[in-house]
């Protein structure tokens, strides 16, 4: 709210305005509340950040922009390499199927056919390996079948069989979620270092705008969530944007409604 210019101090009839009239409360009141230059100069932070964040986003994607195929181009190469692994079916002996392999490969790439490129740097291929590892969807499937797999290759191991069986069934009663997990592992696998790399393949940044006391409990809203709440898991659910250096004090937990 603004004051207009004929009313300094005083309301009209030469009043004491109410916040004249707190007396020595005032002085705590105006420390908790800020004012409008602490207001503008955090909006130009958040502005400069915001600007910053997509520059970085900008560049990332100059870096990784490919010219999509179209339908036509999809479909003859799955054409393609239909015709290869039939092609490589019936060549007999192994170093003659590289051979005919690399053979095909050439002629599909002298064919215009879309390939992935080679020049991707490095540390994004890393990026990419690690987002198909510990994405949210492929990890619960991966660890099904790994439990499927197991149970079914021990079928005969008693022992393997009554650890595994035992371990579903604590999965089923163990109520530790509920109440926030178990904090020293939660802690540790919070700050495993390849969510730094997840992080940054999107990329994901977190931005403080006012510090949070840590003897106070808070509920954090995060909509929209985007695709699989990747930046929900990637800022809450680890430290890979830095929320533990940023909110120091706080043990946050992370679950879906």
């Amino acid at each position: 709210n603004t004051m207009p210019d004929d009313i300094d101090e005083k309301g009209e009839g030469g009043k004491l305005l109410p916040s004249q009239a707190n007396g020595a409360g005032d002085d705590e009141q105006t420390d908790s509340v800020k004012t409008r230059e602490d207001l503008l100069r955090e909006m130009r932070e958040l502005r400069d950040e915001n600007a910053r964040l997509r520059a970085s986003i900008k560049k990332q994607e100059s870096s990784d922009r490919t010219e999509f195929p179209t339908g036509t181009k999809r479909l003859i190469t799955a054409l393609i390499s239909l015709t290869i692994y039939n092609i490589l079916y019936f060549v007999p002996g192994f170093y003659e199927r590289i051979i005919a392999f690399f053979i095909l490969l050439i002629l599909a790439k002298l064919a215009g056919l879309p390939f992935a490129p080679m020049y991707i740097p490095p540390e994004r291929r890393m990026q990419m390996l690690v987002i198909a590892l510990t994405f949210a969807p492929l990890q619960m499937i991966e660890c099904l079948l790994a439990y499927v797999f197991i149970i079914w290759y021990f079928r005969d191991n008693w022992f393997v069989l009554t650890i595994m069986l035992g371990y579903g069934a604590w999965i089923y009663i163990d109520k530790s979620p509920s109440r926030g997990g178990y904090k020293r592992l939660k802690k540790i696998f919070r700050h495993l270092p390849h969510y730094r790399l997840v992080a940054d393949y999107y990329p994901c940044r977190l931005v403080r705008t006012t510090p949070l006391d840590p003897k106070h409990n808070y509920l954090f809203g995060y909509h929209p969530h985007g695709i699989i709440s990747v930046g929900a898991q990637a800022n809450f659910g680890t430290d890979s944007t830095g929320f533990d250096v940023k909110f120091p004090g706080i043990d946050l937990t992370l679950m879906t409604l």
